[in-house]
């Protein structure tokens, strides 16, 4: 997303000043074209480096170089095609607020994205919170440990800015203001809540906007706004260098910089821009075409349903980090990662079911109902993850559970892919209880498996109103009436708590059955884990 972000910048700022300078239509077209190719990843991105253009305006409006009724003018240019071409993803975003989860408030919090914000690091380029994350087999990115760790490196990325930020008290050139205020204020928006327990008075009013409302949390990770600081820095630099009369200074310093640069780039010339846990083969295997292509077969009439779910997609041959089926087919599909998405309902039962299935505890025979809950037509086993990554459930294991014997209700499946052996990693090897109780001549599952649901409900139908099924409880209790045989799936289930008295009582007329639960309980949840991701019961207040 940030190279995105950036590759964009400068083409942003550039085309910004030959609308002012040029008037028409033409640059803001070319504008709101570069938003469309990077738009859409992020907004908050969008809009962070979308402040560069708006200071260039400020600065030179200030300076008397241009009118305010241009500057207007301008901006009014600019505004409307690239609104234009923002409206498919926003179209996107404000459908997902209205009826899905408030995702904002269910992914990184404030504490999480300003624990890295240090204006140190934001002067180097770097700042961002994924920038410094892992998982059990390592970092997400190989390179943050050299950039922590190492001093000889963090010295001479500290050059970059000192240089940079020196030359400013030097030199005079007429954009100095301009690349001064990049770099000042891209600081000051970057470093946000840092430190969260003890902010700057501006620190503190940023953190009780992002914590206390939808819009200040979208701009949570105010490290997005580096790039500002980055082409702040360059502008100095390379006004600096150009400030000598003497050819051989100037070719002389610009090696200068571009050899620190290459020295700064030493951990990406080892390792790459991306960490090997992070890599993932151009074409994904030929088995995986092939299941895509029988889920197709099946038509849209009814979902995809994926276990287990996965915190991210990492499979044995390769880490796309966004599960690969919604990519391969047209059918509807179904699947539970880290990142809940959909309304609040389905993600519910979603999670009830899946977390049995990632703790072990789940009843095979309650597979078929809570797919038909779903309209889900096929269940999709896949065994190609690397499940000691994020704890997912043991592939031979599982198998075991969906075929020893076959759960009522699911039909023998098809498979694709091998069946060899898919053992941990050597360095994160597991030898546990649950390792040494599958027996050693346990059969490896093949890589996907394709189990069909019999007498499934499509996604579009109607139930019966006479006799419902009432409800005291949430998914976790669905699945346990399912498993304590009250319902099969195709009943018209009513949750009690979003019935009012006039419901409640039409609903009695019509014969409805009551079940009572006590999973609808006051406790806490974390979006963060797909197992142990529930608290204790909380009494009120």
């Amino acid at each position: 997303i940030d190279l995105d972000a950036r590759r964009a910048f400068a083409a942003r700022v550039g085309l910004t000043m030959r609308a002012a300078r040029r008037g028409g239509w033409r640059d803001p077209v070319l504008f709101a074209f570069v938003i469309l190719f990077v738009g859409g990843t992020n907004a908050a991105s969008l809009l962070f480096v979308g402040i560069a253009p708006v200071l260039w305006i400020f600065v030179v409006v200030a300076e008397g170089r241009l009118s305010w009724r241009a500057a207007v003018g301008t901006i009014g240019r600019i505004a409307v095609p690239t609104i234009g071409v923002s409206l498919w993803w926003a179209a996107g975003l404000t459908l997902q607020g209205r009826v899905g989860l408030p995702i904002l408030q269910l992914t990184e919090t404030v504490r999480t994205t300003s624990a890295s914000s240090l204006p140190t690091d934001l002067l180097r380029g770097i700042g961002n919170w994924f920038f410094y994350g892992g998982d059990r087999l390592g970092p997400w990115l190989d390179q943050s440990s050299a950039y922590a760790d190492q001093r000889w490196l963090i010295a001479t990325t500290f050059a970059v800015p000192i240089l940079a930020l020196g030359a400013v008290a030097v030199m005079r050139w007429r954009h100095r203001a301009y690349f001064g205020m990049l770099v000042v204020v891209g600081t000051l928006i970057g470093v946000g809540a840092w430190p969260y327990d003890g902010p700057s008075p501006i620190g503190r009013i940023f953190s009780d906007f992002a914590s206390n409302s939808s819009a200040g949390l979208a701009f949570r990770n105010t490290a997005r706004v580096v790039p500002i600081i980055v082409l702040g820095l360059a502008g100095l630099l390379a006004a600096a260098i150009s400030m000598s009369r003497q050819r051989r200074v100037r070719v002389a310093a610009a090696g200068a910089v571009v050899l620190l640069a290459i020295v700064n780039f030493a951990p990406v010339w080892e390792h790459g821009y991306l960490s090997k846990h992070l890599l993932a083969p151009e074409d994904v295997p030929r088995y995986w075409d092939r299941a895509a292509a029988a889920l197709d077969r099946e038509g849209s009439a009814t979902r995809v349903l994926e276990l287990p779910g996965a915190d991210f997609a990492a499979y044995r041959w390769g880490n796309t980090v966004d599960p690969i089926t919604p990519g391969l087919i047209d059918r509807p599909w179904l699947g539970r990662e880290s990142l809940p998405a959909g309304t609040p309902g389905t993600v519910d039962l979603l999670a009830a079911l899946d977390r049995r299935v990632q703790e072990g505890t789940f009843d095979p025979a309650a597979l078929a109902p809570v797919a038909r809950l779903l309209s889900a037509g096929t269940i999709l086993l896949r065994s190609d993850l690397e499940y000691e990554r994020y704890e997912t459930p043991r592939p031979r294991q599982l198998w075991s559970l969906f075929t020893d014997p076959l759960p009522p209700g699911l039909a023998a499946p098809e498979t694709f892919g091998p069946s060899t052996p898919n053992r941990a990693a050597a360095t994160l090897p597991l030898l546990d209880e649950l390792e040494l109780r599958t027996p050693r001549d346990a059969p490896w599952p093949p890589a996907v498996a394709l189990f069909p649901v019999a007498d499934p409900v499509p996604i579009v139908h109607v139930a019966p109103t006479p006799a419902p099924v009432v409800l005291a409880g949430d998914g976790e209790g669905i699945v346990d009436a399912i498993e304590a045989g009250l319902l099969d799936g195709t009943q018209l289930i009513q949750y009690s708590a979003s019935l009012d008295r006039v419901q409640l009582a039409t609903a009695l007329r019509d014969r409805a059955a009551l079940v009572v639960t006590d999973t609808n309980r006051r406790r806490a949840r974390r979006w963060t884990a797909l197992r142990d991701d529930t608290g204790p019961t909380e009494r009120a207040g």
